[in-house]
C-alpha cells in the first residue's frame, strides 16, 4: 500500500431517534463528540452513580460529560463503550476535543 492510500473501514452509524430509544438503565447509550457509546454495562461501575448517565441517555451527552472536566482515565473508559458513530461524525473534532482536556471530573473522577 502507497503512502497515499487509506484503509476505509465500516463503522456503523446511528440515527438520532435510534438512539433516543436507549434511556433507560435497561439499555442507555449516549453521544459523546460524534461518537455513540453503549455505556450500559457501566451503570453501575461509574462513581458518580447511575442517575447522572442515565438523565444523559438517549441523546447529545457531549456538553455533561465536557462540563464535568473528565480526564484521560474516563475518556479511555467512554472510549472502550464505542459502538459506533452518528451521521456525519468528523473524527478531527473529536481528536481535537479529546486532547484538550486534562481535568478530572469534580463529581466522580471517571466518567
Amino acid at each position: 500500500m502507497s503512502e497515499t492510500e487509506t484503509v476505509q473501514t465500516y463503522e456503523p452509524t446511528f440515527e438520532a431517534d435510534e438512539v433516543a430509544k436507549h434511556n433507560s438503565e435497561d439499555s442507555a447509550w449516549v453521544i459523546v463528540h460524534g461518537v455513540v457509546h453503549d455505556v450500559t454495562p457501566y451503570l453501575n461501575t461509574h462513581p458518580g452513580g447511575v442517575d447522572l448517565i442515565i438523565d444523559e441517555s438517549g441523546g447529545d451527552a457531549t456538553e455533561a460529560f465536557e462540563d464535568l472536566g473528565h480526564g484521560k482515565e474516563a475518556r479511555e473508559i467512554l472510549a472502550s463503550h464505542k459502538i459506533g458513530y452518528v451521521p456525519g461524525y468528523d473524527p478531527k473534532k473529536y481528536e481535537a476535543a479529546k486532547a484538550s482536556s486534562g481535568s478530572v471530573c469534580e463529581q466522580c473522577s471517571i466518567l
